[in-house]
């Protein structure tokens, strides 16, 4: 090849190229993750008033004096997520040693203004030992983060599974955040199953129809399969392929599975983990995905699926009647910490679905490989 060929400098079209648009996922998850921290430590914001011994005197105070066997364990898995998100965050610019110190000192601070408010909260008990335990398990998932991104590059390894298998932009990441919040709403033992939203007992249960074994199976059953379909759908949504699709809908269905039985065992103190794994949602689980597998191999329109059996559980729900043995069943949780986790569940449920709808209203259709 000539000389001048080679050397010849490459033609300006005047139109720059596009650098390609940075994924919001990270700050995505981590603030979705600290609201839930929040949500779940001042529940249920009401009855403020000033602390009779000063808002900072839970630092001197002694050991507890009524204290579970499983509340450490719980507040160090609590912080643990966070950590570990704060860590992915600041490794983006910073060493892992200075990304761990970050990381740590971040968690314990939001522990301890959290803590210090607590102070004005007349159902909740400030504590130094929540709060060590809290930063320890900020140090525990952001110790986690820093040594899977050396040994196994983890960063690396999401952000390339994720080009290959989910959907680009700012709407798929918040839509994939709002998928694994979902998994949080699990962690009720009130809520059944793929349960979400319940406009009976949010408006009032005077429309509800009258208790009767064979009335509730039955809605209980079309609610599931509804509430199943419209998150397989939501999913079809984001994922880029057939395969994903139903790899990612088995490990957050499996994954949501897994913490409604911890829940139960852990908040339910019952030794069957299988509690709530009931006929008519066994029917209902396997009902929704008939359904998806139908819609699906007619290439029909996801969008419209999870649109209209979203919408179409959040309407049925309220009319399912009250079930009155599912207060006996729950009613050995009444602790604060867990009160504190079933109030914040419970709002996210409510939302849940509203907010899926609307991203679904956002996301362009999915044309599966």
């Amino acid at each position: 090849m000539p000389r001048e060929i080679m050397s010849t400098p490459p033609i300006d079209t005047g139109v720059a190229l596009a650098a390609p648009a940075r994924s919001q996922l990270l700050p995505f998850l981590t603030g979705a993750y600290t609201l839930l921290i929040l949500n779940a430590s001042l529940y249920s914001f009401s009855g403020w008033r000033a602390p009779a011994e000063g808002i900072w005197a839970y630092l001197a105070s002694g050991w507890p004096r009524y204290l579970h066997a499983w509340e450490i364990p719980l507040n160090v898995a609590g912080y643990a997520p966070l950590g570990f998100l704060l860590a992915l965050h600041f490794l983006r610019r910073r060493p892992r040693p200075r990304a761990l110190i970050l990381s740590t000192l971040a968690g314990f601070g939001l522990s301890f203004c959290l803590e210090s408010l607590q102070g004005y909260l007349p159902a909740r008990i400030a504590s130094n030992l929540d709060l060590a335990s809290n930063g320890a398990g900020a140090f525990l998932g952001a110790a986690t983060g820093c040594v899977l991104d050396k040994v196994w590059a983890v960063r690396e390894r999401l952000r390339a599974y994720r080009m290959r298998r989910v959907s680009q932009g700012v709407m798929a990441d918040f839509a994939i955040t709002l998928a694994l919040v979902w998994l949080f709403v699990q962690l009720n033992p009130e809520l059944g199953f793929l349960g979400t939203a319940n406009l009976g007992s949010l408006l009032g249960n005077e429309h509800r129809l009258p208790y009767s074994a064979r009335t509730y199976l039955l809605l209980e059953t079309l609610q599931t399969a509804l509430n199943l379909a419209g998150v397989g759908a939501f999913l079809g949504i984001l994922t880029l392929s057939r395969k994903s699709w139903i790899r990612g809908a088995g490990i957050l269905l499996g994954g949501g599975a897994l913490l409604k039985a911890l829940a139960g065992h852990a908040l339910l103190r019952t030794p069957q983990p299988l509690l709530w794994l009931t006929p008519s949602l066994a029917a209902g689980v396997l009902g929704g995905v008939i359904l998806l597998a139908l819609w699906h191999s007619a290439g029909a329109s996801m969008k419209a699926l999870g649109l209209s059996t979203l919408l179409g559980a959040c309407a049925l729900s309220w009319a399912v009647p009250v079930n009155p043995y599912l207060a006996v069943i729950v009613q050995p949780i009444a602790h604060a910490h867990v009160s504190s986790i079933n109030g914040a569940t419970w709002w996210v449920a409510q939302l849940w679905p509203w907010m899926a709808m609307w991203c679904l209203l956002k996301l362009p259709q999915a044309r599966h490989a």
